[in-house]
């Protein structure tokens, strides 16, 4: 699949909001924090 209809902003952002909340599992590994990520 090729997202070349999506702006490379839009992309980064969304690796970068994953990469935190993947830190912030990893940092605070409960089950409220986790449901954070779920955007």
């Amino acid at each position: 699949m090729l997202y070349r209809g999506y702006p490379r902003t839009l992309i980064s952002t969304f690796i970068t909001s994953a990469l935190l909340c993947l830190f912030l599992l990893f940092q605070h590994s409960s089950l409220a924090k986790s449901q954070l990520c779920y955007i």
